[in-house]
């Protein structure tokens, strides 16, 4: 052990490996009591990992133009609206650093109702084509057989999901919108099966769930924003099914929800979780690092199957938000892991968290700032923490590091 874990840099993170994640939204903000409506309103939301980005130095920043392009065609193939904009995103050093940060952008067009296609292109000049998907959107006929939004909770505030059918664990709460017809109103339970779990956390947890949940009955529509931020405003032609579900009882894995005789499926799923957490005999050797040899040897003697809660509950002490079942400072300890791994191996040690830069990293984060000293035939590398009013140094020989002042 080389000290306590400190996690005041935690960062956001980007959203599971694609580049680019689109969704589609269709609501019908006119429909009649039988569902006979005249327009409609399709929001395109796309949500892009800014570090894979190509960027170019502007005034002493660092650039993406990303190109986005949308194209709806007739069932006659005519094209009866095209849409195209322009985004430029800036780069800051924690891009770089964290590969964390995303730009998103929603885009809403309002279509005469009937049967269209879709051709959407996401692209960078410099760098090509990003995303390209094609799709079809029905001519509305009833509420009932709209499909479902899911929306997450982050800081009091909804969020529209991007990804197709899968919530976000990592939220305070997840919310499943589902359109419903007005004869539809008495429904007050759900049902919400669990069909599997998911090996993203290390192993099963809440292997078996099969309960009713309680659900609100809303006449609003939902107004998404550029950035993905959802909003409910009152229409009386719209209704929806507002079912919320809590991350501490509905845990990664696939569900089913049953209403009034219909299925639907859906995921909830740890996105973004770092590799090193993926395995849980490798997450249990990284408890070394920061458990002293009295913590380790007790965890030691904790079965495999229930390490991940153990794992979990010890950092609940770093925690920034204990009122989540996700914890921030135990996903960044592990993202620290993963960085360390890509980074800072060398020809000494077999993984980067073994090495002493990879070790400091974990425990530290980035350094404020990074020096180097070339004196009397010695390179030394200083790392210096300004918050913690730290400086640690590292002797460079034959490109490995060796730490020499801590």
């Amino acid at each position: 052990m080389l000290g306590a874990f400190t996690s005041y840099a935690a960062p956001s993170y980007a959203e599971q490996g694609n580049l680019v994640q689109h969704t589609c939204i269709v609501q019908a903000p006119q429909c009649n009591e039988k569902s006979v409506c005249d327009s409609l309103l399709v929001d395109f939301a796309f949500r892009v990992q800014s570090a894979d980005l190509l960027y170019y130095a502007v005034d002493d920043k660092q650039q993406a133009i990303i190109n986005y392009d949308i194209t709806i065609i007739n069932k006659e193939n005519i094209i009866v609206k095209r849409y195209k904009y322009t985004d430029t995103v800036i780069a800051t050093q924690s891009d770089y650093i964290n590969r964390s940060a995303y730009t998103m952008n929603n885009f809403r067009l309002a279509l005469p109702n009937a049967s269209y296609s879709y051709d959407l292109h996401v692209r960078q000049e410099q760098n090509g084509d990003l995303y390209r998907r094609k799709g079809k959107l029905d001519e509305f006929k009833s509420l009932a057989n709209q499909a479902p939004v899911l929306a997450n909770q982050f800081n009091g505030k909804y969020y529209l999901s991007i990804y197709d059918s899968t919530l976000d664990y990592r939220s305070e709460a997840m919310y499943i919108f589902l359109p419903i017809a007005k004869t539809a109103s008495e429904i007050t339970h759900c049902k919400v099966k669990k069909l599997q779990s998911s090996l993203d956390i290390g192993y099963e947890l809440n292997d078996k769930l099969d309960r009713k949940e309680k659900v609100e009955i809303i006449n609003d529509m939902l107004l998404i924003s550029e950035k993905g931020e959802l909003t409910l405003t009152p229409n009386d032609n719209s209704q929806y099914i507002k079912l919320k579900l809590d991350p501490e009882v509905f845990t990664p894995g696939k569900y089913s929800l049953s209403v009034s005789g219909k299925d639907y499926s859906f995921w909830v799923s740890y996105i973004g979780q770092p590799e090193a957490l993926q395995d849980i005999k490798v997450a249990s050797q990284l408890m070394k690092l920061i458990m002293n040899n009295t913590e380790y040897n007790e965890f030691k003697t904790v079965p495999d199957d229930a390490r991940y809660n153990y794992i979990a509950k010890y950092f609940k002490q770093y925690d920034s938000n204990k009122n989540t079942a996700y914890n921030e400072a135990m996903n960044e300890f592990f993202r620290r892991v993963d960085y360390a791994n890509q980074f800072y191996a060398d020809i000494n040690h077999g993984h980067g968290y073994d090495t002493p830069r990879g070790k400091i990293f974990i425990l530290y984060g980035e350094p404020s700032t990074r020096e180097i000293d070339n004196l009397r035939g010695r390179s030394v590398e200083k790392w210096i923490y300004e918050k913690l009013n730290k400086i640690v140094e590292f002797e460079i020989i034959d490109n490995v590091y060796y730490l020499i002042n801590y």
